[in-house]
């Protein structure tokens, strides 16, 4: 829901109508959606197109950097919101059934109910401005799409059967709205401050009710069926995994990127946490040392220790599938799992493709394309008897092998002279990159030049992602910058 909402969002504050009915509208502010949905809600999801003051100068500066075949798109004297409602309910007339009342907040959310299937329900709010006006309209889509909705804090609210309501009510009433949840609003203040659009899940409370929806269903039994066995490594319950954790996600939108964050935070399974996953180093210098004509490319920092990490947790979660892989490793006789993985790895890791298919497929040329691999304090010999064994089951040589500065580099096809790290775009997209672990990027130019609809490629600019760890979270950055204007 989440990246629709964030294309929807910058399409209708592009549009000066919204703009201009959103700052005669009470000026900025408000209140949210979650202020109608109970604390125990399992997970939400709102979109705000009611802007702060530097939202909307964020939104300005964002428009004018899109493409041109982006921009001659926007219509900015219409109200793209007629348009869905009209498409939506053909029985009512915007202008006169709807624009009167509708705001410019809505959200969405799952909660535990008793109607629910497997004892959850959801629920959609619409933010209305006039319940007078609003009611007959309201009364209209009831009847039409056989919902029931109750009008609450300025908010209409939908639902598919008045119990499934009752039961929101009566959540809300007992232990307070999903606004006074202290976890909830922490975790909403920290990161969706200032989004268009966010999202919330209640990662432990929704495994601990698929696992009791999957006890309820097995009789209790092992998960297997009424056969009682499993053709594949033995798995554990989910009930066994003790799975807790919440996650977050907001869009928000800067003069010159679009933005999205997520928080993965106080996750735990299986007997490991996030609190384990502590890097000793950052930083992701590989990826900027990549060939400039980079398309895709990944980094990664750490990433030996990381991994090790991971697959301890791994094994004495499910220990019969990491034991499979660990003798199949053992067999080719050049590498030990996960004792090895520095040596492919090393502490700073990047791999990197220039190839860009045709318009058909623009990812049809990644197996003959060129492409580099970095790693730094890896092992040079064992990458050397891996592009001999490459070069011997091939008709073409191999890739090559070198060294640069404990660096091993593993390329094949010619690339770029230039390094990733100084194109003003990768800077734009992958900035602030010193406490990463883990870091991809893409050339978005490069992208639309191998489409047939793309007048304006040079203009796309690029989108970076970077995930870092600490605190006992994994924050994630996804950006896009347009380079159009």
């Amino acid at each position: 829901m989440v990246p629709t909402a964030a294309v929807l969002g910058v399409a209708l504050m592009a549009t000066g109508v919204w703009a201009s009915n959103t700052v005669i509208n009470d000026l900025f502010g408000g209140p949210q959606p979650d202020r109608v949905f109970p604390a125990d809600t399992i997970a939400y999801a709102q979109i705000d197109l009611k802007p702060s003051a530097s939202q909307m100068a964020g939104y300005a500066g964002f428009i004018g950097k899109l493409p041109d075949s982006v921009r001659e798109d926007i219509n900015d004297e219409e109200d793209p919101a007629a348009d869905f409602f009209e498409e939506s309910f053909d029985y009512l007339d915007y202008e006169e059934d709807v624009a009167p009342w509708l705001g410019r907040r809505f959200g969405a959310a799952a909660f535990p109910s008793g109607e629910g299937e497997q004892g959850v329900a959801g629920a959609v709010a619409i933010a209305v401005t006039d319940e007078g006006a609003a009611t007959e309209s309201l009364d209209r889509i009831s009847a039409e799409e056989e919902v029931e909705y109750v009008l609450r804090d300025g908010f209409a609210i939908f639902a598919d059967s008045a119990s499934i309501l009752s039961d929101l009510e009566g959540g809300i009433e007992s232990d307070g709205s999903l606004t006074d949840a202290p976890e909830f609003s922490a975790d909403m203040e920290a990161a969706a401050g200032d989004s268009i659009a966010a999202g919330w899940f209640d990662i432990g409370a929704a495994s601990k009710l698929a696992g009791d929806a999957l006890s309820s269903a097995t009789g209790g039994g092992s998960g297997y069926g009424d056969y009682g066995y499993s053709t594949g490594p033995e798995v554990p319950e989910l009930e066994e995994l003790d799975i807790t954790g919440r996650a977050v996600a907001a869009v928000s939108v800067e003069s010159d990127y679009l933005e999205v964050r997520g928080d993965l935070l106080d996750f735990s399974a299986a007997g490991f946490s996030l609190d384990d996953y502590e890097p000793s180093e950052t930083g992701l210098t590989e990826l900027g040392e990549l060939p400039g004509d980079t398309v895709f490319g990944f980094g990664g920092s750490g990433l030996d220790a990381l991994s090790e990490q991971a697959w301890n947790d791994l094994s004495g979660a499910i220990p019969e599938i990491t034991e499979e892989i660990e003798a199949g490793a053992a067999e080719t006789g050049s590498l030990q799992i996960p004792g090895d993985f520095g040596k492919i790895l090393g502490t700073q890791t990047a791999f990197g493709t220039s190839a860009v298919g045709g318009t058909d497929d623009p990812f049809s040329d990644f197996d003959s394309g060129a492409f580099q691999y970095r790693a730094a304090g890896a092992d040079k010999a064992l990458f050397d008897e891996l592009a001999e064994a490459a070069a011997a089951d091939s008709y073409s040589s191999g890739p090559g092998v070198k060294e640069e500065g404990g660096t091993v580099v593993l390329s094949s096809g010619s690339s770029s002279q230039e390094k990733l790290g100084d194109d003003p775009v990768y800077q734009q997209v992958m900035q602030e990159t010193e406490q990463a672990s883990l870091g991809y990027y893409m050339d978005m130019r490069a992208m639309m030049e191998a489409t047939e609809d793309a007048p304006d490629a040079d203009q796309w600019g690029a989108v970076g992602f970077t995930t870092t760890f600490g605190d006992g979270k994994a924050s994630s950055l996804l950006r896009w910058a347009p380079s159009g204007g």
